[in-house]
């Protein structure tokens, strides 16, 4: 064993090892950051920070290595919603979830996060390339995200960002496909998960508008897993038809139609949906919260007789751990239905938010393209890199 640790001491130290990155990215390639994770290359990036492909060199194992920018370390909220993220995906228990390996501080003090690395593409991705996707495909890879919800809203995690970007097909070894749930960096925490991380006031709107339940553009704090339903049935919707159910030209526009509008039946942007489908996704997407299914293990029943076959083994491990989960999980209070709150509504986002982000993200779905990282190749991935969109 001593010669063995000896060697790998030797390893380590003879690479290129540097404190301070001089590419302006938070590592450079060749690098060993950590003690132990060689940089190989650059998957992407975005407004917060970075993803590599990198590898843990005592066990020669390639991973995915996230790291924060160094401009924002100096923000707590930033920082916090970091291992926001790691924390909500180290707890979940599920093959639909990436997994986080590691978590900790690089020498230069920004945070990093190691990552499963995973092969595919996300589903938005996935979408430009094939559409229209087969509707039993669809329904198949939705029950799979909906595995990983129901291990997370039985620890009392909602995801609050749910959308095609988010939801990863990888490879296993084998050929088979997977469906990685992705990104919790803005989940909320209740019950077994503790407290929740606190957001500043100019965080209010967390998610990307577009997939967003009612409820969360008037308070993302005080969701329950039902919002996360919602953002189910609008990605259901863009996968199924192409398109995403609300959109508009400006970020008022956006707001009115997703608080008061509803949206065209499934069935007139696309001949061959079946009508029980279109059923269960227009549920989705009920304003009342109370109308729309009120778990995923409700949703996943809902789902199974569509599925090819008329049968999905994910249902049947959903019911399972949603009837074991603890009580938070359930129903909570009904909440009261605003009426003519709408301009308030609007004019208070915009103002949390500023009209450019919003409006950034809004006709980025609009056309049918993602928040993903700018100049990241199809094919390997660890997690979402935040948006410039994000808060």
């Amino acid at each position: 064993m001593a010669t063995q640790s000896a060697v790998i001491e030797e390893s380590l130290h003879s690479r290129r090892t540097v404190a301070t990155p001089t590419s302006g990215l938070p590592a450079d390639v060749g690098c060993i950051v950590a003690g132990k994770y060689r940089i190989e290359r650059l998957i992407g990036q975005g407004a917060m920070g970075a993803v590599f492909a990198a590898c843990h060199e005592p066990l020669q194992k390639r991973i995915a290595l996230k790291i924060l920018f160094e401009e924002h370390l100096h923000s707590p909220e930033t920082v916090s919603r970091f291992f926001n993220e790691a924390r909500a995906a180290a707890g979940i228990e599920s093959e639909h979830v990436a997994r986080v390996l590691d978590v900790g501080q690089l020498e230069t003090g920004a945070p990093f996060m190691a990552l499963e690395l995973l092969e595919g593409a996300d589903l938005a991705e996935v979408l430009q390339q094939d559409k229209p996707l087969s509707v039993h495909d669809v329904v198949d890879w939705i029950l799979q995200a909906l595995e990983a919800l129901a291990e997370a809203h039985s620890l009392g995690i909602v995801h609050r960002d749910l959308k095609p970007a988010n939801l990863f097909l990888a490879r296993r070894r084998d050929g088979t496909r997977v469906v990685k749930v992705l990104d919790f960096g803005i989940s909320k925490f209740s019950g077994l998960m503790g407290a929740q991380p606190t957001f500043t006031a100019t965080s209010l709107i967390l998610g990307s508008p577009v997939y967003m339940a009612p409820e969360q553009l008037r308070n993302a704090k005080s969701v329950d897993a039902r919002a996360d339903i919602w953002a189910i049935g609008v990605v259901l919707y863009e996968l199924l038809s192409g398109t995403v159910p609300f959109f508009a030209d400006n970020v008022a526009e956006l707001f009115v139609a997703v608080l008061e509008h509803l949206p065209a039946s499934l069935q007139k942007c696309r001949a061959d949906i079946p009508p029980e489908l279109d059923e269960v996704v227009m549920r989705c997407l009920s304003r009342d919260v109370e109308a729309r299914f009120q778990s995923v293990a409700d949703l996943a029943v809902a789902l199974a007789p569509i599925a090819l076959g008329g049968d999905h083994p994910s249902v049947e491990r959903i019911r399972h751990v949603m009837q074991t989960a603890p009580e938070w999980t359930g129903r909570h209070t009904k909440r009261p239905r605003p009426r003519k709150r709408v301009q308030r509504l609007v004019a208070a986002a915009i103002a949390a938010v500023g009209v450019g982000g919003l409006a950034t993200g809004l006709m980025a779905a609009h056309q049918s393209t993602t928040s993903r990282s700018a100049g990241q190749p199809t094919g390997v991935r660890a997690a979402h890199v935040e948006s410039p969109s994000h808060p």
